[in-house]
């Protein structure tokens, strides 16, 4: 089976010259496009518009239309699934999380 490689060059922005820039041209959920607009994603040095790249960061941001369709098809995904371990309590504002006894080797994890 033939390797494939593929490779987007970075897009540099001279007002944040330290930061990763791509020119993404859309999302997928579980191979299927989802339907966003491609201004959400472009890259504009006026607006300072664009998808910034940042393996240090643990959270995303996006363009409100961007987000607004990922979430829009995320959601009822998320919704049909079956999970006992983790229960949030809205009305409450409790998390509970069901302890899990695993062994790794010769170590036990509660």
């Amino acid at each position: 089976m033939p390797c494939r490689i593929h490779s987007t060059p970075l897009l540099a922005n001279p007002r944040r010259p330290s930061l990763y820039y791509v020119n993404m041209t859309g999302i997928r959920v579980i191979g299927r496009p989802i339907r966003i607009p491609p201004k959400a994603f472009a890259f504009d040095l006026a607006t300072d518009g664009s998808t910034i790249i940042d393996s240090g960061t643990m959270f995303t941001r996006s363009m409100v239309p961007a987000y607004e369709a990922v979430r829009d098809d995320f959601r009822p995904r998320v919704m049909a699934q079956q999970n006992d371990r983790v229960v949030f309590d809205g009305a409450g504002g409790r998390l509970s999380i069901a302890c899990e006894h695993c062994t790794y080797g010769d170590y036990h994890v509660l």
